[in-house]
This record gives structure tokens, C-alpha cells and sequence, in this order.
């Protein structure tokens, strides 16, 4: 029997600053993944987004979460001005506060306070409109930032769009980042390759003509791909890293950004994230 996708609006134990939140159950050959889809509120930082927040793995009654990335990590925007003290985007960086935000489920325009009750969906869409400011002068609004998440049985597609409002030297920028934990994460490999390489290194970094890295152990496979990025001619810049020593190995792609924006300048990105469960003899 196909399973279908379920999704469950949730104000209590929630992580990451949350003060209300979506369940997002999506259907695994074992139980489901179960994705948070967080409003995170910190006002000390400037943050007030509805975000990705940690996966897990839940059975097929919906019970015994095994958490499979780490809270407090970011999946969408984290943007560097440079000789700034903060990246921007996020609970974790912030500087980022949301101006609108719509919600819909197969195709009908809801509310997530609505949604109760465990409802079976096909397709889940928000989009989420905000602003990004300078973490050295919080009033200086920097960036405008459009993002539409499409949930469905395959995983979770997020559509980026970012309008710089000034003229900025950048530092390192990703707008395509997943933070799977160490203890499922073994190997990892490229779609370049059908070869899994061991994780060995605290810091792993190449450069090449891909669109997703893919991380996995004996039970759990992570898949990132970007079908639209600022890519160069050279491929993509990716990353795996614990930095210095955090519970995951997470994973970006670099934002081939050239170093500096001018006003007016517009990025365009496409992510797409799937978790899989994998059979226990792999």
C-alpha cells in the first residue's frame, strides 16, 4: 500500500527557538522522515523566520524519533558580508526577519493553525518573503530574501531568491547547506563517482562539475543537489565539516559569488534535499 505524505501543526517541545511549527512526515521504506518546518522567534539576534529545522526518523506509527540532524543548524541562507562578526540568515546567525509568509496544500491556501489534526497531502508549499540586515549595523537593511519550499513524497525542493540592496565585499556564502549527524554519516560521494569515499577528515573540500553530494552510513542516506546555483565554469566548490569539532557532518555548496555584490545584483538558486532509509544489510 502507498504511503502517503502527512504533515501536523505543533506549538509544543519544539527546538531552535520555535514558537509554532509543522510536522512534515514524509513516507521512507521504513516509518517516515520527519522534516520540522520551524517559525523560530530569538529576538536577541534578529530572527523571526519559518525555517528548516532538524530531521528524524519516525516509525510507521508516527512514534520513536531518532534524530538524524542536528538542531541549531542552518539548511537555507547563510550569507557573509565581509569583516562582519556574523554570517546573515536563520535562528543560528540571524539578522533575518520575515515580512510574509503563505502556506498551501494541494494547491489551496491555508494556515498552518489549521492543520491540527494529521492531514495527508500530495504537495505542502510555503513561501517565505524577508529581510536580511548588516549584523555590524542591525537598522541597515542589506537583502531582500524570497524562498519557496516545496514538500512531497520525493523529499524537500527550496527555491531561493536573493536582491541585494547596496553595493558589498562577501566572504564565504551558501545557500545550499544540510547537517546530517556524524554517528549516520560514514562516507560520503558525489554523482560524478559510484564510489563511496570514507570520512577521514574533520574538513573535505573539492571542487568539481557536480550537483549533489551525497553522505551516508549503514542505515541512512543524505542527499544534496543543486540544479541551480552560481556555479562557475569550474563546477561546484562543496564542503564537509564538523567545524572544529560540532556533533555533525555537515555538508554546503560555496557560492560562486566572485567576492562582491553591486545593488541591484539577483541570485537564484535550487535545492533539493532527500533522506533516505536504507536496509540494514548495506
Amino acid at each position: 500500500m502507498l504511503k502517503l505524505a502527512y504533515c501536523e501543526y505543533a506549538t509544543e517541545n519544539l527546538k531552535d527557538s520555535g514558537t509554532e511549527a509543522l510536522r512534515v512526515f514524509l513516507p521512507a521504506t521504513r516509518g517516515y522522515i520527519l522534516h520540522d518546518f520551524i517559525h523560530s522567534v530569538k529576538e536577541d539576534n534578529g530572527c523571526d523566520l519559518w525555517r528548516l529545522g532538524p530531521a528524524c526518523h519516525v516509525a510507521d506509527d508516527f512514534t520513536d524519533e531518532v534524530l538524524l540532524t542536528t538542531p541549531r543548524a542552518e539548511w537555507e541562507m547563510a550569507i557573509r558580508l565581509k569583516d562582519r562578526p556574523d554570517f546573515i540568515g536563520g535562528v543560528i546567525h540571524g539578522d533575518e526577519r520575515m515580512t510574509r509568509v503563505t502556506f498551501r496544500l494541494d494547491g489551496r491556501e491555508t494556515v498552518p493553525a489549521a492543520l491540527k489534526e494529521r492531514t495527508a497531502f500530495s504537495t505542502l508549499e510555503v513561501e517565505v518573503d524577508s529581510t536580511g540586515f548588516d549584523p555590524a549595523t542591525p537598522q541597515t537593511e542589506v537583502l531582500l530574501h524570497h524562498k519557496t519550499l516545496t514538500f512531497t513524497a520525493e523529499g524537500v525542493t527550496v527555491r531561493q531568491r536573493v536582491e541585494w540592496l547596496g553595493d558589498y565585499a562577501l566572504g564565504s556564502s551558501y545557500m545550499a547547506m544540510m547537517p546530517p549527524r556524524k554517528e549516520w554519516t560514514n562516507f560520503y560521494k558525489t554523482d560524478t563517482v559510484s564510489a563511496l569515499n570514507p570520512i577521514k577528515e574533520e574538513h573535505i573540500s573539492a571542487t568539481e562539475k557536480t550537483e549533489e553530494l551525497y553522505l551516508c552510513g549503514d542505515t541512512y542516506g543524505f542527499s544534496m543537489c543543486i540544479p541551480r546555483y552560481l556555479s562557475g565554469v569550474e563546477g561546484n566548490r562543496y564542503l564537509i565539516t564538523d567545524n572544529g569539532g560540532g556533533s555533525y557532518n555537515k555538508m554546503y555548496f560555496v557560492l560562486a559569488h566572485g567576492g562582491a555584490v553591486r545593488a541591484g545584483d539577483v541570485w537564484e538558486t535550487e535545492t533539493r534535499y532527500c533522506i533516505t532509509v536504507l536496509e540494514k544489510e548495506v
